[in-house]
């Protein structure tokens, strides 16, 4: 969680070893039902697209639900923002796009969705799209929900792969240009990418590569890994500098 209460995740931070500043990331959707939106990503549809018939065929259809008006009650949640918090997880934007292009509508494991999108996605091209943005709360911000529309609409012109390959390409590209912007405006020079979807292969060398591209030096893991495995690491670095 962050200090705001919400679920944290694609997040562009100005960082010291003592503080940071969140400059930008993705806009936040919500998780109807909580964890059963982790369980079930096609739930988080229910926040991203805008066609509630839609939103209820997909429902129905992944056997989410069994009937209209179950569908009609994760609708609500959203709407309500009732059990339905907020979160601007890259990993659950992954999620999302997997359950919306049937590649892994349940996890039975952590990172299921992803992870098969992201093998997908290897056979694909990606879709030139534009990256949508958005401003929240002065923060400019990948909008994950009209990204997700998008790739909606487009869902019979293009193969699986080429979407899912758009899916991540957009979502680390819109990231990676607002990094380099931010950081360019600050005066900082250099980026780095961690977390669990810096695992991605293809999300990392395309934020790479628009870093580098914009010369500014690049920052990656070498000796400790990305996600959970790096954070008391990270946790000591933060405590000592505070200390000193």
């Amino acid at each position: 969680y962050g200090p705001d209460g919400t679920i944290w995740g694609g997040e562009i931070l100005d960082v010291t070893p003592e503080a940071y500043d969140r400059v930008g990331g993705l806009a936040p959707f919500r998780l109807p039902g909580g964890d059963a939106a982790v369980e079930s990503p096609v739930r988080i549809l229910a926040s991203l697209l805008d066609d509630d018939e839609r939103i209820d065929d997909l429902l129905l259809d992944r056997g989410v639900v069994e009937r209209a008006a179950d569908a009609e009650t994760i609708r609500a949640q959203v709407d309500q923002a009732v059990n339905s918090p907020a979160t601007t997880s890259m990993g659950r934007a992954l999620d999302a796009a997997s359950a919306l292009l049937d590649v892994c509508s349940e996890r039975s494991y952590e990172g299921e969705p992803a992870m098969k999108l992201e093998s997908v996605a290897a056979e694909g091209n990606p879709v030139d799209v534009s990256v949508p943005r958005t401003t929240v709360e002065g923060r400019q911000a990948v909008d994950v929900a009209a990204l997700v529309r998008r790739l909606d609409k487009i869902r019979d012109d293009h193969t699986r792969a080429d979407l899912a390959a758009t899916a991540q390409a957009t979502l680390a590209g819109g990231l990676a240009d607002v990094a380099v912007e931010a950081a360019t405006d600050r005066g900082v020079s250099a980026v780095g990418f961690t977390g669990g979807v810096a695992y991605n292969d293809a999300i990392s060398r395309t934020i790479r590569e628009r870093v580098t591209d914009a010369g500014l030096e690049w920052l990656s893991h070498e000796r400790l890994p990305p996600g959970d495995g790096g954070i008391a690491v990270g946790q000591v670095a933060v405590a000592t500098a505070r200390q000193s």
